[in-house]
């Protein structure tokens, strides 16, 4: 028997093969054929003002899946919340099935991932959600919020999702990192707006086969390089569980700055100025507001918003250099933390004290705004 030497071990060819046939199953579920590694699920929102560009973004999905040889179970949410399903095989066969209305968000994913392991079992599963973004369109009641899609998503296959693939506006954000922070391996999302029109599959795995891309961090990658090349727009890939090291790190930021409001308030408007997208979501990029804070303050605040830098940087796996900005924070008292604060678990509000901060900056402006001017004081007199 041929024998290979290893830094003076001998390892027989017979145990390298066992040792290479258990690695293979290990982490795979029960009946994974070999090379399919691969498992793609998507909930398509194709109701309201989504019901055109939604249907055709599932069919160029749909498409570019075949194209390519990828397992896709595609989820479509029409209107009134009731759910239909798109199976397509790795051979191109394509099923068709009604679902009917889902007691929830979280079910809904949950059923889809449930789906789709059961249709399609794989090493690796993508979960990909088009549809609007909750922060934004808060009158949407069942839209699905992070801690939805996470929780779903770890129920339907009962662990974390290797990758999650936001189509949407606002979702690279630190309240997603928080939100996924046990469900995600890695979050791949735009820190601002998105086009109707979503990710071009067809450059990413339209003729691409599933084994090209043997990790995550690769398939994540393709996707921040191909829409910052197709769309202009830029995405960012995150790993969201540094969410509690980035949380940290703002929680201090936030205790540095509380007991300076007067002197902090101009800088933060300076860079709210500077590293926000603006509209009324009043999201700013959270590495840019930091940079611009440390560059005019020091002490204290200086140091923690370099921390929360370095903390923003560890958890971003691609994009900051190609993306315009990310993740991004919320940056105003209501609305946009409201998928947060609706629910009893402690949100990244709560653990950071971020509103407390935004409602100190929000009261200061009102008292700066509401003071007579040193002129209008003169003429009174």
């Amino acid at each position: 028997m041929l024998l290979l030497k290893s830094r003076g071990n001998r390892i027989g060819m017979g145990a390298l093969l066992a040792i290479a046939l258990t690695g293979i199953a290990w982490g795979r579920d029960p009946g994974v054929a070999p090379g399919q590694s691969w498992t793609l699920a998507a909930h398509v929102a194709v109701a309201g003002d989504l019901q055109g560009p939604g249907t055709e973004y599932a069919q160029r999905l749909m498409d570019a899946a075949s194209s390519g040889g990828w397992a896709l179970c595609m989820q479509l949410d029409g209107a009134d919340g009731v759910l239909s399903r798109r199976k397509l095989t790795a051979g191109g066969t394509v099923t068709e099935e009604e679902v009917g209305e889902a007691a929830c968000p979280e079910e809904a994913i949950a059923s889809l991932l449930s789906s789709a392991r059961e249709f399609a079992p794989a090493d690796r599963y993508v979960l990909i959600v088009y549809g609007h973004d909750v922060r934004t369109t808060p009158e949407l009641e069942d839209a699905l919020t992070f801690r939805a899609i996470g929780e779903g998503a770890t129920r339907g296959i009962g662990r974390a999702v290797d990758l999650l693939v936001l189509d949407r506006c606002y979702g690279a954000c630190v309240e997603a990192l928080w939100e996924l922070r046990e469900s995600v391996d890695v979050l791949v999302a735009a820190p601002g707006r998105r086009p109707s029109r979503g990710i071009e599959w067809e450059g990413i795995i339209g003729h691409s086969e599933p084994s090209r891309y043997s990790c995550t961090k690769g398939l994540a990658r393709r996707l921040v390089r191909q829409e910052e090349a197709a769309a202009g727009r830029g995405m960012v890939a995150l790993r969201p569980r540094y969410a509690t090291e980035v949380a940290d790190a703002v929680g201090r930021l936030v205790e540095a700055m509380e007991g300076r409001m007067e002197s902090v308030v101009p800088v933060l408007s300076r860079a709210i100025g500077q590293a926000g997208w603006g509209g009324d979501e009043r999201t700013v990029d959270l590495r840019g507001l930091c940079g611009h804070v440390a560059s005019a303050c020091d002490g204290d605040i200086a140091a923690a918003a370099e921390a929360t830098i370095t903390a923003i940087e560890r958890s971003t796996m691609a994009g900051k250099d190609g993306c315009d900005a990310g993740p991004g924070i919320s940056f105003r008292t209501t609305g946009a933390l409201q998928e947060e604060t609706r629910e009893p678990r402690r949100s990244l509000a709560d653990e950071t004290g971020w509103t407390r901060l935004v409602e100190a900056y929000e009261n200061r402006l009102r008292t700066l705004m509401n003071r007579p001017s040193r002129a209008g004081s003169d003429e009174a007199a």
